[in-house]
């Protein structure tokens, strides 16, 4: 939308046209078939995910389960622009970024369930943890200049203007209970409680306490 509908593809040459003239007048839009063509944009990406779980009678009403999960990412990307120079717009040196990141998420679960008839009463409970803890971390580096255009890695460049990196961090613990009671098929009450503690919090504010009483 930007660049001069004066301004063709292709020269004469075959080569990719750019704009001709003063510079001030061309909007300052390159030739956006020879960045599609020239310009190489690569991001290579994988993930996986896995779950283990197992549960354990320890009683004929006392019951425990365990659940663990992981899912874990890393991701590549390079952008490699070489010189041109088409028509007054000109790039005099060849431009590289390259940038790679891993992620790992992690949680395991554990719960203990009781269920107990005892004639005309009958008890429900129910208490665990829930524990998650993710870690991010990337690096990126920008460089100029090449010695040659076959040596396309960042060791190779002949100047280095950024060099970035960080690291993401947080984790949640939670504890949770419940408790429901019957009488005669008819009357319930259940009260139930649920503590979570997240490191995106500070020490004084880390944990919030969310209980509910309900009855019918």
């Amino acid at each position: 939308m930007r660049i001069l509908p004066t301004v063709p593809v292709y020269d004469a040459n075959g080569n990719f046209a750019g704009p001709q003239g003063r510079a001030d007048l061309n909007g300052q839009a390159i030739n956006p078939v020879g960045i599609l063509k020239t310009e190489t944009s690569t991001s290579n990406a994988y993930r996986g995910i896995a779950n283990l779980s197992g549960e354990y009678d320890i009683t004929s009403y006392l019951q425990f389960k365990t659940v663990i999960g992981t899912e874990a990412g890393y991701n590549y990307d390079n952008y490699y622009m070489p010189k041109y120079q088409w028509g007054n717009t000109e790039q005099t040196e060849t431009t590289q970024t390259g940038s790679s990141t891993y992620e790992v998420l992690t949680i395991w679960d554990n719960t203990l369930s009781f269920n107990k008839y005892m004639g005309e009463h009958t008890i429900n409970a129910l208490a665990g943890t829930a524990f998650q803890n993710y870690t991010k971390r990337w690096l990126s580096g920008t460089a100029t200049g090449r010695a040659s255009d076959q040596t396309t890695e960042l060791d190779n460049a002949l100047e280095a203007h950024a060099v970035n990196g960080n690291r993401y961090d947080w984790a949640v613990m939670s504890y949770l209970g419940r408790v429901n009671y019957g009488y005669d098929d008819r009357y319930n009450l259940t009260a139930s409680l649920r503590v979570d503690g997240s490191s995106k919090f500070g020490p004084k504010n880390r944990y919030g306490w969310f209980p509910s009483f309900s009855g019918a």
